[in-house]
């Protein structure tokens, strides 16, 4: 009842300013103003109302205006005293229309790669609902509320790409939701290509809400990794060798070590075989080398005797192969020796092989022969001449003994040191 009353008085005020207002046009039409008024800046009854109109929606009440709530249509007057001390009212007109919730809710649905969606100078950027103040179309002030969506994109991420090795392919792939559309840059619209060619292969997935996710795979070309194989061609019999690869690879030989280097003993010609890989770009190539294994010579040294009487000498040959070293540092192929020892030598054969032989030679010293008893007697006499130092003897009689008895003269030996020694049952002999 308060409101009506209000609304009321407001109505009878508003009416009232009306007819002070045109009495007061009409009194200033007949009667010219006093000088002293015409200075003045003030009206003596009242300055002319104004007038503000607004239409609001439902929804946007209360309309407030100078601290003043309302809810509801009508005319509602206001009295203001301006600075400079004159009176002023207004009156405002309020429209209040009925609100329709589902012509000012808006649903706006976005796609997560769009983002950000501009709207009303606002940039949104998550799922959510956002109110805006603004205008309609009748020109009532409105809240208009968007529930706003955002709709994910599809994740797009190609397995696969890198670089391509020689006379490979590569399978670039994509594994989603099954709904979704697939297109490549090839052409292709499955869920996998196969690819032989370097370049830049993208992949785009629309999921069924129409929002769109790409990736790109990047495929590069390669080439085989450069290395090389050392160690010798060829091998004596029985020996060892290491062979090398080149490093800064990844290696698998055929024996399943995976080292740079690899020590081998062939016994037979033999082939090794390695891969190599590239660490970087994983193309692998594989290299082989062969081992051809040569004979070894057989040495041998002859000579005889290998048991001599000191003074002499005894030629020692060696065979088996084309180049020849004696312990001796002799280089030739026989050579004459007379001091005790074992004498070696190293048999080299045409292809570098070589072998050693040994033989053992001794020289026994001469015997030192003492002789005992005269060798002058007297006539229808005898003497008996005795040696040592010898293990045998043999006396121009035939004797074997050390002693020598006779009556006779120009049957004894000599006197005079035996001139010639020779080699008998290991021992040396004078005659």
């Amino acid at each position: 009842m308060n409101k009506n009353i209000r609304l009321l008085h407001s109505a009878l005020a508003f009416i009232a300013l009306i007819l002070l207002n045109i009495g007061y046009l009409q009194a200033s039409s007949l009667t010219p103003p006093d000088s002293s008024e015409v200075n003045s800046p003030c009206d003596s009854i009242v300055i002319p109302i104004d007038t503000l109109s607004y239409c609001v929606l439902s929804n946007a009440l209360p309309f407030t205006f100078e601290d003043s709530s309302f809810t509801e249509s009508g005319f509602y007057f206001f009295h203001h005293v301006t600075e400079a001390g004159c009176d002023s009212d207004i009156v405002v007109h309020l429209t209040v229309k009925p609100y329709d919730s589902d012509a000012r809710t808006v649903r706006i649905s976005v796609c997560a790669n769009e983002l950000p969606y501009i709207i009303h100078n606002t940039a949104l950027t998550q799922t959510g609902q956002y109110t805006f103040h603004m205008q309609a179309a009748d020109g009532c002030d409105s809240i208009s509320v968007i529930n706003f969506v955002v709709l994910p994109a599809p994740t797009v991420s190609i397995i696969g790409g890198g670089y391509l090795c020689p006379d490979t392919t590569m399978t670039l792939s994509y594994e989603g939701a099954a709904r979704n559309t697939i297109q490549w840059s090839t052409g292709s619209d499955s869920s996998s290509i196969v690819v032989d060619s370097a370049g830049v292969y993208s992949l785009t997935v629309t999921s069924v809400a129409g929002c769109i996710g790409t990736d790109s795979a990047v495929v590069i070309a390669a080439g085989y990794p450069e290395f090389s194989i050392s160690g010798p061609a060829d091998l004596c019999w029985g020996e060892t060798t290491t062979l090398s690869v080149t490093e800064g690879f990844q290696y698998l030989w055929d024996d399943s070590t995976s080292f740079a280097t690899r020590t081998v003993s062939p016994w037979l010609d033999t082939t090794y075989y390695v891969s190599v890989t590239d660490t970087v770009t994983s193309c692998h190539s594989n290299d082989s080398i062969s081992i051809h294994i040569n004979p070894l010579p057989t040495a041998s040294i002859t000579g005889s005797p290998l048991e001599v009487c000191e003074g002499d000498s005894v030629l020692l040959t060696a065979a088996g192969g084309v180049q020849y070293n004696w312990s001796t540092g002799e280089t030739t192929e026989s050579i004459y020796v007379k001091a005790t020892g074992t004498y070696r030598v190293t048999v080299t054969n045409e292809f570098g092989c070589t072998d050693t032989a040994s033989i053992y030679f001794k020289v026994n010293p001469l015997p030192v022969i003492d002789i005992l008893g005269s060798t002058t007697f007297c006539q229808n006499q005898s003497t008996t001449i005795t040696l040592t130092g010898a293990s045998t003897y043999n006396w121009s009689n035939g004797s074997t003994g050390p002693s020598f008895t006779t009556n006779t003269t120009g049957s004894s030996p000599s006197r005079t040191p035996l001139s010639h020694w020779k080699w008998t049952s290991r021992s040396c002999s004078r005659r």
